[in-house]
């Protein structure tokens, strides 16, 4: 689409103009990753995987980019999580690896040339300084080129991490496919979010400014962490219609 901005009954809507490139409903569609940095431009990442599909863009606020290099790396890559560090580096996850965007060159750690325990990276998290990246054989802690390798047999609960949401230097929240694993720097504890203890898939999780923890998984819906307990979204908002909320989209069952 082309043209400015616009704005309907309260969602604005951005379309994606790219000099020189032809930009089509098919080559945006599927976006599967999304992060903003702070100051700076919002990086959107696809899974598309095609030699006619975009896998990376960047929009500064009056302006859209694409990055060619970044597909040259590979025609059929898909991109799976995007974060950005202290330093305003872009890390992409993606099925050919890491890759580390620091401005003006690409930087490709895999298999092959790193101590990654997998290609397929499904899932990356930056703050206070470190950056953390997982797969569906495990987590590397990254630390300039080096690797620090967690699986099950160092603790953790499921060597398939979801999502990686970093607390402060001793906190970092893994979520996995039966709850949450919690990585104090040294060592993990597990959590199921359900409260008969059964597990359930974490696909996200966002820490608020009181430090609750609000999780997306897939058959309970919304959960909030509030240190002490888990609570479903129909438990603390009791007269909300959790079938029209969670459930409309056929997004999440409904609770």
């Amino acid at each position: 689409s082309t043209g400015a901005f616009s704005q309907t009954a309260g969602v604005t809507t951005y379309p994606v103009t790219i000099t020189g490139t032809t930009v089509s409903s098919e080559n945006v569609a599927k976006r599967s990753a999304f992060v903003l940095a702070t100051p700076g431009p919002t990086w959107i990442g696809f899974p598309n995987g095609t030699s006619t599909s975009f896998q990376l863009i960047r929009y500064n606020g009056t302006q859209w980019d694409s990055f060619p290099a970044f597909n040259a790396i590979s025609a059929t890559n898909k991109v799976n999580a995007l974060a950005v560090d202290a330093i305003n580096n872009l890390w992409i996850g993606s099925n050919m690896g890491l890759t580390m965007y620091n401005g003006t060159n690409f930087t490709t750690y895999n298999t092959a040339n790193s101590g990654l325990l997998s290609d397929t990276i499904i899932s990356i998290g930056c703050g206070n300084g470190q950056v953390y990246a997982g797969t569906n054989k495990g987590g590397a802690g990254v630390h300039g080129t080096n690797f620090t390798n967690y699986t099950t047999a160092n603790g953790m609960n499921s060597n398939v991490i979801n999502c990686i949401t970093i607390e402060n230097s001793n906190t970092i929240w893994l979520g996995n496919p039966n709850g949450l694993d919690k990585f104090n720097g040294s060592g993990f504890s597990f959590s199921y979010v359900t409260a008969n203890n059964t597990a359930d898939n974490v696909n996200c999780i966002y820490i608020d400014g009181q430090g609750n923890k609000w999780i997306g998984t897939n058959a309970n819906g919304i959960i909030k962490d509030d240190n002490t307990s888990f609570y479903t979204f129909q438990q603390l908002y009791p007269l909300i219609n959790t079938e029209e909320v969670l459930g409309a989209a056929g997004t999440y069952p409904v609770i």
